[in-house]
C-alpha cells in the first residue's frame, strides 16, 4: 500500500477525466473497496496498474491500487504498524504512528486501517489553490445559503397583493416547521481518518433547511375566503464533498432535487410549492415536478429561476418573490456607505458590506456596478470563487 497523500491538482484532473463521456460510462465502482461512485465528487483517480477508478476516501488515505494489484506482502494491521526503530509489540502499548510521515500519535489506527497525525490531516482536507471552474467553497455555499432564506423570509411579508387581475390584499404569514434535507452520519468525524482536522469545516457547512410558510390573502369580498399559499423554501448542497474537499463545482441535479422533493413532502401535497436552491446551481433535469421552481444566484447577483409552474399566476408570485427589488433608498444607503469609506478600507466586499448592513447581496453588486462606469472613480471586478464582488477605487 502506498502511503503518499493525495495531490489536489490530480484530484482535479481526474475528477475532469470522470466527467468525460468515456469515464462516465464506464465507471460505477471503486476498485480499491467496492464503493459505488454516485457523481464525480466520489472519483478521485485511477489505479497506476490498470486504470480502475478509486474513490476519493480510499485515495485520501493513499491507496494508489485497485484490489486485485494490492501488495499482498504488507500487513496494514495495527500488530504490524512500527514506528521508525520501535517494535509492534511496544506500538501496541504506547501508541502508533502516522501512516504517511511516520510522526507518533496518540490515536491507534483501526484495524486494517491508517491514521494520521493532525498536520497530514490538514493536508489532506485542504482544498487546491486553483479551483475548478464554478467551485463553491463550503463558506461560500453556507452564506449563500442563510442568504436565500433571509431574502425569502423578507420578501413574502413585502409581496403585498396575489399577483393577477383579483390582486388580492395581503393578510399575514406564517413561518412554520424547519427540517433538514439530509445530513452527515452522528460518527462522521470520528469514522473519517482525517475526522480531528475536519471538526472546523464540519461547523460551517451549510444546513440544508427546509422552512415551510403558511402565505394567506384576503379575498376582495368579505363574505368570500381568500388565497391560501404553502410554500417550503429548501436549499441542498451535497455535505459530503464540502466536508472532505472543502469545496463543490458540481451543479445539482436529478438526485438532489429528489432528495429535496421527498424531504419536504411536495410529493404528497399538492397544495404545497416548492422553491428549491442550489449553490452550485441546478444542471439539466427531464422532469421537474409541477409547483417547483429551480433557483440558483446569477453572476450578477440577482436570483435566477428555472420554473416548472403550469399555473400564471404562481409563475408571477415566483417572480415577485425572487424579483423584488428594495426600494431607492436602500441603494442610496449603500451608495453612501461607499462614498464615506476610508480610502486605507478598498477594496470593499459585496458579500462583507451585505452581511454588516443587511443589505440584500444583488443590491450591493449593483451599486458597486452603477459606481463603476466608464469616467468614474472606482472599478469593480468579480471573485468567481467565493462568488463576491469587489470594488476598488482607481
Amino acid at each position: 500500500m502506498y502511503n503518499d497523500g493525495p495531490d489536489s491538482g490530480e484530484i482535479v484532473r481526474n475528477n475532469a477525466r470522470f466527467r468525460g463521456a468515456e469515464m462516465a460510462d464506464a465507471v460505477t465502482v471503486c476498485s480499491a473497496c467496492s464503493a459505488r461512485l454516485a457523481s464525480s465528487h466520489s472519483f478521485a483517480g485511477v489505479c497506476e496498474t490498470c486504470g480502475a477508478s478509486i474513490c476519493f476516501r480510499c485515495w485520501s488515505v493513499g491507496e494508489r491500487r485497485c484490489r486485485q494489484h494490492q501488495d499482498k506482502s504488507v500487513d496494514s494491521s495495527p500488530a504490524a504498524v512500527t514506528g521508525p526503530g520501535g517494535d509492534s509489540a511496544k506500538v501496541a502499548e504506547e501508541g502508533a504512528y502516522c501512516s504517511r510521515c511516520s510522526k507518533p500519535v496518540d490515536k491507534k489506527p483501526p484495524r486494517g486501517g491508517v491514521v494520521y497525525c493532525l498536520d497530514c490531516q490538514k493536508q489532506l482536507v485542504s482544498p487546491p489553490d486553483l479551483l475548478p471552474a464554478h467551485a463553491v467553497t463550503a463558506d461560500a455555499a453556507a452564506y449563500l445559503e442563510m442568504l436565500f432564506q433571509r431574502h425569502v423570509a423578507d420578501a413574502v411579508r413585502q409581496v403585498d397583493a396575489w399577483p393577477g387581475r383579483r390582486r388580492l390584499p395581503f393578510r399575514s404569514a406564517k413561518a412554520g416547521a424547519v427540517s433538514q434535507a439530509g445530513g452527515l452520519p452522528e460518527d462522521f468525524a470520528k469514522t473519517h481518518p482525517c475526522g480531528q482536522a475536519l471538526q472546523e469545516r464540519l461547523e460551517s457547512l451549510p444546513r440544508n433547511e427546509i422552512v415551510e410558510y403558511e402565505i394567506l390573502y384576503k379575498s376582495r369580498v368579505p363574505w368570500r375566503r381568500g388565497r391560501r399559499l404553502d410554500l417550503a423554501v429548501a436549499s441542498y448542497a451535497p455535505l459530503e464533498p464540502l466536508a472532505e474537499r472543502g469545496f463543490v463545482s458540481a451543479p445539482a441535479g436529478s438526485k438532489e432535487l429528489t432528495a429535496l422533493v421527498r424531504a419536504s413532502g411536495a410529493a404528497e401535497r399538492e397544495s404545497l410549492m416548492l422553491l428549491a436552491f442550489s449553490p452550485t446551481g441546478w444542471g439539466e433535469i427531464a422532469a421537474a415536478p409541477d409547483r417547483v421552481a429551480l433557483v440558483s444566484l446569477g453572476e450578477d447577483g440577482a436570483w435566477r429561476v428555472q420554473e416548472n409552474l403550469a399555473d400564471a399566476e404562481m409563475k408571477a408570485y415566483v417572480s415577485a418573490l425572487l424579483g423584488l427589488r428594495p426600494d431607492r433608498e436602500a441603494a442610496e444607503r449603500c451608495r453612501r456607505l461607499v462614498e464615506e469609506t476610508g480610502p486605507e478600507q478598498f477594496p470593499l466586499s459585496a458579500r462583507e458590506v451585505a452581511h454588516k448592513h443587511e443589505l440584500p447581496l444583488h443590491l450591493v453588486a449593483e451599486t458597486f456596478r452603477g459606481m463603476s462606469a466608464p469616467g468614474g472613480a472606482y472599478v469593480m471586478c468579480d471573485d468567481s470563487r467565493q462568488k463576491d464582488w469587489l470594488l476598488e477605487l482607481k
